[in-house]
């Protein structure tokens, strides 16, 4: 004797059965039902048929006139959180899951948005915390890999939730509003692609703001006949024309460069005509510039001594070194934009120092 189908399963398939009908299914709803066994199977079947001769057709009816499709799709709003945020876009598409029948994912889904977007604001503000004493350039910004890690899964969970409407959308334009109520979401994909594209915002956010900025190999050297010194391999070396000292011939310009993003620059120099006494003659040039000077003293390095100033010139916050060798006088000039920049790359800057080597 075979057994009687559980009534939980007799639930379901009905249920089932009921949405191929409304979508004009009813070789589908007839399949279903027969695999019931249940006293009532005959009847319910029976009704299937019923129902299929007052409609009058056999073939599926077109039930997407029922449906309507939004306005503004799941794409749409994923694209804006690039221009406005992932948070106004996730909260979007979260209140959204009302149209695809899924009303309780509307909670989580905007409660898991504040969660991440929680956890970026608070992986920024205890990296910032942290890196604030850190005068290295390089490893701060190695610092804020997690940062970088979280905002990525910020940005992509957009186009998580998008992917996963997209389908139940598709479903809807070709069998209806039923049908697309009734689709079952494939999560498992859904995590896999937005797993890839947060691996490859990652990618793109690292080999561009990050890896740039970190030497890994070993640094650049420069050789003259006079001067010999490493600098950072990251660092880039330019034209010395773009100072006016090197252009207007009161200086024999040596060596120009400038770290990753134009953050930092340096300049080497010689004055081009042999200076008696280098300390009064780097106190005349600059008792001749208009500027604040915030501090000036001695300065040893592994190879050379001599003064340095640092002063503020218009918009630019810069660092002198005056190394003085017998009557010969080198400039080492260091330029940026801002303090903090200095200290950030100080550690660059005294390596710089600490190898060179001048031999007039």
């Amino acid at each position: 004797m075979v057994e009687q189908t559980p009534n939980h399963i007799i639930k379901r398939v009905l249920t089932r059965a009921k949405e191929h009908v409304q979508d004009g299914n009813y070789d589908l709803a007839r399949a279903l039902v027969s695999k019931i066994n249940h006293p009532k199977r005959d009847d319910w079947l029976a009704n299937i048929n019923a129902q299929e001769k007052q409609i009058g057709k056999v073939k599926p009816k077109n039930k997407n006139s029922a449906f309507k499709a939004p306005t503004l799709g799941p794409n749409w709003w994923a694209a804006m959180s690039i221009i406005m945020s992932p948070l106004i876009s996730s909260i979007v598409l979260g209140w959204g899951w009302r149209r695809y029948g899924r009303k309780q994912w509307v909670l989580p889904t905007i409660v898991m948005t504040l969660m991440l977007l929680g956890l970026f604001i608070g992986t920024l503000v205890l990296t910032a915390a942290i890196v604030e004493p850190v005068n290295d350039g390089n490893t701060r910004l190695l610092y804020f890999l997690p940062t970088f890690i979280v905002a990525s899964i910020f940005y992509t969970f957009p186009f998580f939730i998008a992917g996963r409407q997209n389908k139940a959308l598709e479903v809807g334009k070709a069998k209806g509003q039923s049908a697309m109520e009734a689709h079952q979401y494939d999560w498992g994909m859904g995590v896999l692609k937005s797993g890839g594209s947060t691996l490859i915002i990652m990618i793109f956010a690292i080999g561009s703001f990050i890896l740039p900025n970190v030497s890994f190999s070993e640094p650049n050297t420069f050789e003259s006949a006079t001067l010999n010194f490493e600098y950072p391999s990251n660092w880039h070396e330019i034209n010395t024309d773009i100072y006016a000292v090197c252009r207007d011939g009161r200086m024999i310009c040596e060596f120009a460069a400038e770290s990753r993003f134009n953050q930092v620059g340096i300049i080497i120099v010689t004055p081009a005509v042999q200076v008696i006494n280098s300390s009064t003659f780097i106190d005349n040039v600059w008792n001749d510039i208009a500027t604040e000077r915030i501090d000036r003293g001695i300065v040893k390095f592994e190879n050379i001594d001599g003064r340095y100033a640092t002063i503020i010139y218009e918009d630019e916050y810069m660092r002198f070194y005056a190394l003085p060798k017998e009557r010969h006088l080198l400039v080492v000039g260091i330029v940026t934009y801002t303090e903090e920049a200095m200290e950030n790359n100080q550690e660059n800057i005294e390596a710089i120092m600490n190898s060179l080597v001048y031999t007039p």
